[in-house]
């Protein structure tokens, strides 16, 4: 059954996006931000994160106007949200509905839209119910068509520059990378450090080296500033020598990077959804982790799995 749309009244001028996920989970919010801004298109769109390096999926496009860092103290925070004087608060999908609630209604905003998760969406006064098997895209599409708004693009989106597409042109250019087939990898799973996501590093180095073997593939090691040290342990347990990007890109510039690959092979990982994102072959690699919300989406998607008796889980055991 479909639920009760609720028309807010026509004043509404100043929205607030709270979002607390990470690239991938921002790359499979952008139909939701797209339907926002097209509903409201006059109003000022602001986006409150916890990790920085998601807001570069969409910094420079004209879905959001501000984003706002929720790092630091809590009570500064909230006191700068008040003077915005926000008239509607959307929290995404999956945020902790008492912390994301609370904060909205002690900023003073006038309408809180967001899941009543477990019945604890107590300080919204918009909610829509919150689906556990339900994609992360579907259940962010649910909370804007709580308001009235159809969601008819539903088109993944990541906002690249020419120059981010220049720079991924000279990456392969400098280092002779010219063959008609490359290969990117990435090991890790963000940063996090999520070690319950990683397939082992012996298997990412003999996936590397059979296709660089078999089909005279370059092959480019992908990771953030953070997987540095476990590229250059792949790198090292290769037979053949792979070119090492992680650590020297930005999220446009790797993503121009990715779409420059034949192929992409990947845990559960921001970089993973980035290659579904621009079209790029994809072999995505899930460990215990709910694939069911938070697999990317796309046409040339490969979901490889093992069916773990606790999953969903985590490092700590069963997602509650």
């Amino acid at each position: 059954m479909r639920e009760r749309t609720y028309k807010i009244d026509k004043n509404v001028k100043n929205i607030l996006v709270v979002f607390l996920g990470g690239i991938g989970n921002m790359i499979l919010f952008t139909p939701t931000l797209k339907a926002l801004r097209e509903g409201f298109p006059h109003c000022h769109i602001t986006l409150l994160m916890a990790q920085s390096n998601a807001g570069d999926v969409i910094k420079g496009s004209n879905l959001i106007d501000e984003i706002i860092s929720l790092q630091g103290n809590i009570i500064s925070l909230i006191s700068s949200l008040r003077r915005k004087h926000f008239d509607l608060s959307i929290t995404a999908t999956g945020v902790n509905p008492i912390k994301a609630g609370l904060l909205a209604l002690l900023s003073n905003v006038r309408y809180r839209l967001g899941e009543d998760i477990n019945k604890r969406g107590t300080f919204y006064n918009l909610k829509v119910k919150y689906k556990e098997e339900e994609h992360e895209i579907e259940g962010n599409i649910r909370l804007v068509g709580k308001l009235g708004i159809d969601v008819n693009d539903r088109e993944l989106f990541i906002h690249v520059t020419d120059e981010d597409k220049e720079f991924a042109d000279r990456f392969l250019r400098e280092r002779e990378i010219d063959s008609s087939l490359v290969m990117g990898l990435h090991p890790g799973s963000g940063p996090n450090q999520a070690w319950f996501r990683r397939w082992e590093k012996e298997k990412f180095a003999e996936v590397g080296d059979r296709i660089a073997t078999k089909y005279g593939a370059k092959i480019i090691i992908f990771g953030g500033s953070e997987e540095v040290s476990l590229a250059c342990d792949v790198a090292s347990l290769m037979h053949i020598s792979p070119v090492i990007t992680a650590g020297k890109t930005t999220v446009g510039e790797v993503t121009a990077l990715i779409e420059k690959c034949n192929l992409f092979v990947s845990n559960d990982s921001g970089l993973a959804h980035i290659a579904a994102c621009v079209g790029t072959p994809l072999v995505v690699i899930f460990g215990p982790t709910n694939f069911k919300k938070t697999a990317p989406r796309g046409n040339r998607v490969i979901i490889l799995r093992k069916a773990l008796p606790c999953s969903p889980c985590y490092e700590k055991g069963k997602v509650k």
